[in-house]
């Protein structure tokens, strides 16, 4: 009996070791292939200094001006900035989720049980993240369609699994 129960927990340690290690190891690797996109140096500009104007209509005006054209370039650098993520955020989701497959795959068809189940809940794991890196970006069709994509990936692995196993017996 006790070496049943030590073997249960050496094989969930086994499982869970690769569930969390999997998803890591496939961000870590995109990050290196594909780094994420560092920010721009924000550039600093010179306020205007009061003395440099003779009267306090034009030092308003400069102070309004000033004000104005730092909140566009301010905008136009988050919009460069959101068009480069969003960019970034794709390729990732497309990587990670082809990743995630292939766990998904090394898992139904791998002969130990424990790795098996370590690299399904892996895959599981790496495809959330997937998902999530690309989440703002999909519209609420996209949304829906990916969560029911999810739904019938899962059901789909679980039935090929039950009808396996039940071979096996």
């Amino acid at each position: 009996m006790e070496d049943k129960v030590l073997g249960l927990i050496k094989n969930l340690t086994f499982t869970f070791g690769l569930a969390i290690l999997l998803p890591l190891t496939m961000h870590k690797g995109i990050e290196l292939i594909f780094p994420y996109p560092e920010q721009a140096p924000h550039e600093e500009k010179q306020h205007p200094k009061r003395k440099e104007f003779k009267t306090e209509e034009e030092w308003e005006e400069a102070k309004e001006l000033f004000g104005k054209q730092e909140r566009k370039e301010h905008e136009e650098q988050r919009k460069a900035r959101e068009a480069v993520l969003k960019e970034y955020n794709g390729c990732y989701f497309y990587i990670a989720l082809v990743i995630s497959i292939l766990y998904l795959l090394a898992g139904l068809f791998m002969p130990v049980q424990s790795i098996g189940a370590g690299f399904l809940i892996g895959g599981i794991f790496s495809m959330f993240i997937a998902v999530a890196h690309y989440w703002t970006y999909f519209n609420d069709l996209a949304k829906f369609i990916c969560l029911v994509g999810v739904i019938i990936l899962l059901m789909g692995l679980a039935f090929y699994l039950a009808v396996r196993d039940k071979r096996k017996l």
